[in-house]
């Protein structure tokens, strides 16, 4: 049970940081109702309203890691946060969900995806995914 709250504090303060990101980067956030769990945050970035997923790294060890992705996450943006351990620092990547369709592995209602860190430059098996630097790379 602890380490389920630990979990869920985690995943809390992942979107609250990608929530302060954008707004900091000049976005507008919103936050969905309770009821609709399918989406972490809803952003107007470009004019454009975008819905977003925010994803814990689970590390597996030796610069691997995993992410729990819902499959009801097709038509959004799905980002990614890895913790760089033992430090503030961390990376956003853009996990698109075609990929995760593909390549991770189906567990009822989501998808196990995982990924490698090769110096800074994620990967999922060969497939390099997009870091997230600006508000650009969530349109």
């Amino acid at each position: 049970m602890a380490e389920r709250k630990v979990r869920n504090a985690l995943a809390d303060g992942c979107v609250n940081l990608v929530t302060g990101l954008i707004q900091m980067l000049g976005g507008h956030i919103a936050f969905p109702e309770k009821t609709d769990a399918a989406v972490d945050l809803y952003a107007i970035i470009g004019g454009q309203q975008r819905e977003i997923v925010v994803r814990t790294a689970t590390p597996l060890g030796r610069k691997r890691y995993q992410f729990a992705i819902d499959t009801s996450s097709q038509h959004k943006i799905i980002v990614g946060v890895v913790a760089e351990p033992g430090s503030i620092a961390f990376s956003l990547i853009n996990i698109p969900f075609d990929l995760v369709a593909s390549t991770g592995d189906l567990r009822g209602d989501f998808y196990s995806f995982s990924i490698t860190d090769n110096n800074g430059e994620f990967k999922s098996g060969r497939k390099p995914l997009r870091k997230i630097t600006s508000l650009v790379d969530f349109m």
